[in-house]
């Protein structure tokens, strides 16, 4: 196991945060996961470090055979994530990360040509080995974080700052390695609702909703919508070590979320809807190859689909690992990772 081992693990991190310490396999693998978590500490005697991925990925949407809703899409991604290690299993880590589409369509959501996008600004402290559960040699992990609305989709909701916390539980049971993890967040925002300014977008853009605008000040404007106040996810994962160099991983992470406001249920409403807090739910599955050519230097192959889990009538279920459900784009995507690790 490896530090960011291919680019999509971001999403991951917080429901496996022991992850973030697993930085070579390049051991026996009839080691526990105790074992296996001191021999890291071990190998590794520089304080600080950083890990750099690069990656692309490619729109399943892109193979769409009806030529009227193909949504080619070919993105690029590049990721710095440096540390500082205080003890042995303990980390402070920061990571940002930056985003461009070389291929675009109607969903890219660009202002301009190849426009590259900032991620928000993390910064964490994180414990390999928290404790060890008595006499079923599972190791538990911890992880406390910041987010901070660096990128334009948080500063276009206000965002002030994001706190996320999670647990890892993780085992090793000789050539397989199984975790799951659980980790919740709360977001803190200026206002409930998305806002843009008058004076930044300029008097020739006008600004509307389908339910009105609401004026905060002389200049802002509320959009509408509902912002995300807090939520918890749910993850597992698990990697099979072929030969020792080379793993196949299986994950798949359930996540659910809370708006800051509630809507009453009156007689426009869906027959499926309830009234309540508004409720934002999403699940992601990942099939990945990796292969670890030494201590620094890592390449995975994969396939990730994030998609809400019901279907939209809400009568069935989305499959989380390939998803063509939607005949005018695709929640799947195939990638390539790069990864180094100083």
């Amino acid at each position: 196991m490896r530090n960011a081992r291919f680019f999509f693990v971001v999403a991951l991190l917080l429901a496996c945060p022991g992850r973030l310490f697993a930085q070579s396999n390049a051991y026996p693998l009839a080691l526990t996961e105790e074992e296996r978590i001191l021999q890291e500490a071990e190998s590794y005697q520089a304080p600080f470090g950083v890990s750099v991925g690069l990656g692309q990925t490619l729109g399943a949407a892109t193979f769409n055979d009806n030529a009227g809703v193909r949504r080619p899409s070919l993105d690029m991604s590049i990721s710095v994530s440096p540390y500082w290690r205080l003890t042995k299993l303990m980390r402070l880590t920061a990571g940002i990360g930056t985003s461009v589409a070389l291929v675009e369509s109607y969903d890219t959501n660009t202002t301009k040509q190849h426009q590259w996008y900032l991620s928000d600004l993390s910064l964490g402290l994180s414990h390999a080995q928290l404790a060890k559960i008595p006499g079923a040699d599972i190791g538990v992990s911890g992880q406390v974080s910041l987010g901070f609305p660096t990128s334009l989709q948080s500063q276009y909701r206000e965002l002030i700052m994001a706190m996320r916390a999670g647990l890892g539980f993780s085992r090793a049971f000789g050539p397989v390695y199984v975790s799951y993890g659980i980790g919740v967040f709360k977001n803190l925002n200026r206002y409930t609702s998305p806002t843009l300014s008058r004076e930044e977008v300029g008097d020739h853009v006008i600004l509307s909703h389908y339910q009105g605008n609401e004026n905060l000040t002389s200049d802002l404007v509320a959009l509408g919508g509902n912002n995300t106040s807090f939520g918890i996810s749910n993850s597992l994962l698990v990697s099979y070590y072929i030969i020792d160099p080379l793993s196949f991983t299986v994950a798949y992470t359930l996540s659910n979320s809370w708006t800051y406001r509630s809507y009453s249920n009156d007689e426009y409403a869906s027959e499926y809807a309830d009234g309540g807090r508004g409720q934002r739910d999403s699940h992601s599955g990942v099939v990945d190859i990796t292969y670890q050519f030494n201590d620094v230097y890592s390449l995975g192959l994969g396939v990730q689909t994030v998609a809400a889990p019901r279907t939209a009538d809400n009568k069935g279920w989305t499959f989380p690992f390939l998803n063509f459900s939607n005949d005018y784009r695709s929640n799947t995507g195939i990638y390539l990772g790069f990864n180094a690790a100083f």
